[in-house]
């Protein structure tokens, strides 16, 4: 009888350890789930935060360059809009490059967090991964939006330098139109100083490399201006020789009322208007320049 009672009581224990282990099993597995679930949670939250932030800065520049597209095709094209614009830009890639900086940091430590409590999570651990490499993918992204809003930087301030360069030489016409000399020259300073900024961001990896050349002609072009606009050593009225002259009515880089008062001090001139021409447009009477030049030569010979 007593070894039934013990029999039986030891088929008691073990069912009791058995359904402790079961729910202990059970309730491991629930908090695991539940635990994961929350850390899963929390990681996506801090994804979706970063694509939002993503998606804000996208639309800004999005906006930066319709404009930009717009206001380049117009025209009536003003550089110091464009000069406006640009430092939008400029100054929304510095924010963007903060912005990847703090999200980046925010999916680390999400990505650290999925891995808090490994013991208690193994249940759960599928969800993590899942979690986890879609965090890798947005961190990816970040990573390649880092370099495209320090390209984007770059070059804006290349931009930023020659559309000024360009407004001060709209500026500067107006001013020599007017006579003012004093106040070209004093343009004339600040443009060198932007084309020349201009100029030293032109060799930036994200720019075309033609813009390199090109830079190297516009500050030669800003440099001949400059002497130009300093004592050239004569006067007008000093020069001795015959002056045969070809200009064209559309030129934006000397006017034609800068022309004619240069021509009204020369003693002997001939001043040709070309009608509709620019500023190389007399290559265009490049014939009638050398007979005009040749019957010159034999009239004084």
């Amino acid at each position: 009888m007593f070894q039934k009672i013990t029999v039986v009581q030891r088929k008691r224990i073990e069912l009791v350890l058995i359904a402790i282990l079961i729910i202990g099993v059970i309730g491991y597995a629930g908090a695991g789930l539940v635990y994961a679930g929350a850390r899963v949670a929390t990681a996506d939250r801090t994804l979706n935060s970063v694509v939002s932030h993503q998606n804000k800065l996208n639309a800004t520049f999005a906006d930066i360059n319709s404009q930009l597209g717009a206001l380049t095709s117009n025209p009536t094209f003003k550089p110091q809009d464009a000069v406006a614009l640009v430092d939008r830009s400029v100054a929304n890639s510095e924010v963007a490059s903060k912005t990847i900086t703090e999200d980046d940091a925010s999916l680390s430590t999400a990505l650290k967090g999925l891995d808090d409590h490994g013991w208690l999570t193994f249940v759960g651990r599928s969800n993590l991964d899942r979690e986890a490499t879609r965090i890798g993918h947005a961190r990816k992204a970040l990573a390649a939006a880092r370099t495209i809003a320090a390209d984007k930087a770059l070059e804006g301030h290349f931009w930023h330098g020659l559309y000024s360069g360009l407004a001060d030489l709209a500026t500067l016409n107006g001013q020599s139109t007017a006579g003012d000399l004093a106040a070209a020259r004093s343009t004339l300073g600040t443009m060198k100083a932007d084309v020349d900024l201009a100029a030293k961001q032109a060799g930036a990896p994200p720019l075309p490399a033609d813009l390199n050349a090109l830079m190297i002609d516009l500050q030669a072009f800003v440099n001949d201006f400059i002497l130009l606009g300093q004592p050239w050593g004569f006067r007008l009225a000093d020069v001795n020789v015959p002056v045969r002259w070809w200009h064209g009515d559309s030129d934006p880089f000397v006017p034609l009322d800068q022309a004619r008062r240069a021509a009204a001090l020369l003693p002997d001139v001939e001043l040709t208007v070309r009608p509709g021409e620019s500023h190389l447009g007399d290559f265009a009477a490049a014939d009638e320049v050398l007979a005009t030049l040749a019957q010159v030569w034999m009239d004084r010979s």
